[in-house]
């Protein structure tokens, strides 16, 4: 039987997955040195000054990272609640779901040296190479070279 939609219904939903974030902070130490390498990432955006686009992309890596950790979470619990016997494929499955933390986190430590490492360089006084430059640099070409891009040409009809 389809439940009819109430805000009551709605809000509940929200409690429920709160409660599910509180639950991954409570009980995974790992949660913790995700949130806090993620208080530390966002310092550094502010002060490094990111732009919207950059922004978006560590945003996006930071989530990445937050969500591989809750289904793993979730595996491991739900595969506790199975068996707490010791049984190869439970193994399995908790093993692919930490992996999948790992390569998350690992690609969100690329972005975050693809972003960062051209900043911290020119702050230290090196100059960084045109092919590190970000993204916030970057514009598109304009004239002969947008037709080679496939843009239609600017300002060509007033």
């Amino acid at each position: 039987m389809k439940k009819s939609f109430t805000i009551t219904a709605r809000l509940n939903s929200f409690k429920f997955a709160f409660a599910g974030i509180w639950t991954l902070l409570k009980t995974q130490h790992n949660m913790w040195v995700h949130l806090v390498a993620t208080v530390l990432v966002v310092g550094c955006g502010v002060y490094v000054g990111l732009s919207p686009i950059e922004w978006c992309v560590i945003v996006l890596a930071i989530m990445a990272v937050w969500v591989a950790e809750a289904c793993n979470t979730a595996i491991e619990f739900l595969a506790d609640r199975v068996s707490t016997d010791h049984h190869p494929l439970i193994k399995k499955a908790k093993d692919v779901a930490a992996g999948a933390v790992l390569i998350t986190a690992i690609g969100a430590v690329i972005i975050g040296a693809i972003i960062f490492l051209p900043r911290v360089s020119m702050r230290m006084g090196k100059s960084a190479t045109p092919s590190c430059d970000t993204l916030s640099h970057w514009q598109a070409p304009r004239g002969r070279q947008a037709l080679a891009w496939g843009e239609a040409p600017r300002n060509r009809y007033p």
